[in-house]
């Protein structure tokens, strides 16, 4: 019992690897979405996607779409995706409203 506590106040020791790097791949996926939403203007497609990278993104963000429905997203999830990728949840449509970009501060 006692290595346990010592353990436990090391960190995360009872939670299995492929749950940490599934959590840290979510987040990546995440970034690449938001990058590409706001590089493109559009949402990544998984149908006739016009490279492998996107289509990556498609399928991930269709599959939220179907997690988000099913109620399988953790609230924290919800939060991320609406706060990153404004819209996500809703109908996708090919174009994606965004706001201009903010221009530069003078140097």
């Amino acid at each position: 019992m006692a290595q346990e506590e010592a353990l436990d106040s090391l960190g995360t020791w009872r939670t299995p690897q492929r749950t940490i790097h599934d959590g840290q791949r979510w987040i990546h996926r995440l970034t690449e979405l938001r990058s590409f939403v706001a590089q493109q203007r559009r949402w990544p497609r998984y149908k006739n996607p016009h490279t492998e990278a996107e289509r990556i993104l498609g399928v991930w963000l269709h599959g939220q779409k179907q997690n988000h429905t099913r109620n399988k997203l953790s609230p924290a999830q919800t939060r991320l995706l609406d706060e990153r990728v404004p819209g996500w949840s809703g109908l996708l449509r090919w174009q994606v409203t965004l706001p201009p970009p903010t221009p530069p501060a003078p140097g």
